[in-house]
C-alpha cells in the first residue's frame, strides 16, 4: 500500500470519527431538548413570563431575567456596533498597507471586479 492510499484511508477514518461524534452529540442534545420540552411546557404560561419571582425565587415568574437579558443584549449592541463601524471605516479609508493590509487588499472587490491585477507603478525602484 503506497503512502497516498494510506493517507486517504486515515482521512476517511478521521471523517468517520467526526461524523460519529457529531451524531452522538446531536442525539444527546435531542434527548435533552425533548425532556425539557415535555417537562417544561406545563409550567410556561403568560403569568410565568410576566410575573416577578416570589418566595425567595422558588415560585412566581422570570420577568426580571428576561428584562436583564434584553438590557444586556442592547448594551452589547450599543457598544459593539459603533466600534465595529469605526474600525471598518478606519481599515478601508485610513489604514496603511502592511503585512495584514496587503492580504486583505489582494482579496478586495476592486481586484475581483477587474478580473486581473495590474502591478502598481507608484513604487518603482528606479
Amino acid at each position: 500500500m503506497d503512502n497516498r492510499k494510506w493517507r486517504e484511508i486515515k482521512q476517511q477514518m478521521g471523517f468517520l470519527a467526526l461524523r460519529t461524534s457529531a451524531l452522538i452529540i446531536f442525539i444527546i442534545l435531542g434527548i435533552l431538548l425533548y425532556f425539557l420540552f415535555v417537562r417544561g411546557i406545563k409550567v410556561i404560561n403568560w403569568g410565568f413570563l410576566t410575573k416577578m419571582p416570589e418566595n425567595g425565587m422558588t415560585s412566581g415568574g422570570i420577568f426580571p431575567a428576561i428584562l436583564g437579558t434584553f438590557y444586556l443584549t442592547m448594551g452589547a449592541i450599543l457598544f459593539a456596533l459603533p466600534l465595529g463601524i469605526m474600525a471598518a471605516i478606519y481599515m478601508t479609508e485610513y489604514a496603511v498597507q502592511g503585512k495584514g493590509g496587503r492580504c486583505e487588499h489582494e482579496n478586495s472587490s476592486e481586484k475581483r471586479n477587474n478580473g486581473f491585477h495590474r502591478p502598481s507603478r507608484a513604487r518603482s525602484s528606479a
